[in-house]
């Protein structure tokens, strides 16, 4: 990985995409920083413990996409942080501060059979299937749940958040508006790797698309520097 960061870098790369588990997002951070090099981390879902000491390594070069019981406590009132702390609070009592993300949706898949076993007043596995392809706007830890008979996995919209990890405390980059923000590189950059970077940035938001959400996914982009107005990007 160390000689692979440098030449990534040497041919121009700003970003860096990991996809997987495991210790290798903390060896990569490490291989990046020890080289000095200027380029971003983005890393698809994962642990808490995992991604905390990658923050500590990488700080505002690392970024990743987040669960939303992983952000719990910066959520705003409602139903979906309501739904999360009625599952925190059993989660905290046994595992205090443990990454809550796996134990959320399988909370979630028991809290939906038990309102599909309700509903059919059935135990029957096939009553509680029919029963469960009827659920709609059931809200859960992850996001909402509407199933049918032609959707089995429940979540129609995309609940996950782009989010850093700043003085151990996790934030995310979103606002109610379904804007996401992303820190794409800096002045120091030149203009090569910024549209590298991004690049990656875009086709990492497209490719998180539910397969059950048709349309336009991204609806418009802008670009703009810290404290300046943002530029849209023609399509």
């Amino acid at each position: 990985m160390l000689f692979r960061s440098g030449k990534m870098n040497a041919n121009g790369a700003g970003a860096v995409l990991k996809i997987g588990l495991g210790g290798t997002t903390l060896t990569a951070a490490k291989n990046i920083k020890q080289l000095g090099l200027p380029m971003l981390m983005l890393t698809s879902i994962e642990d808490l413990a995992v991604f905390r000491p990658v923050a500590d390594v990488l700080g505002s070069q690392f970024f990743f996409v987040a669960a939303p019981s992983q952000i719990a406590d910066a959520l705003p009132a409602g139903p979906l942080k309501d739904a999360i702390d009625a599952f925190m609070k059993p989660w905290k009592a046994k595992h205090g501060d443990r990454d809550p993300n796996w134990a959320g949706r399988g909370w979630d898949a028991v809290m939906i059979t038990v309102a599909a076993i309700r509903k059919a007043n059935s135990f029957e596995g096939t009553k509680v299937r029919d029963a469960i392809e009827t659920i709609a706007g059931f809200q859960g830890t992850t996001g909402i749940y509407n199933f049918s008979p032609a959707v089995h996995q429940g979540i129609t919209e995309n609940p996950f958040k782009l989010a850093t990890i700043k003085a151990g405390k996790v934030e995310f980059r979103n606002d109610p508006t379904g804007i996401v923000h992303a820190v794409v590189g800096k002045a120091s950059f030149d203009a090569a790797k910024l549209v590298d970077n991004i690049r990656a940035f875009i086709d990492h938001i497209v490719g998180m698309q539910p397969s059950s959400v048709r349309g336009q996914y991204v609806r418009s982009i802008s670009i703009s520097a810290t404290m300046s107005p943002g530029v849209m990007v023609a399509a």
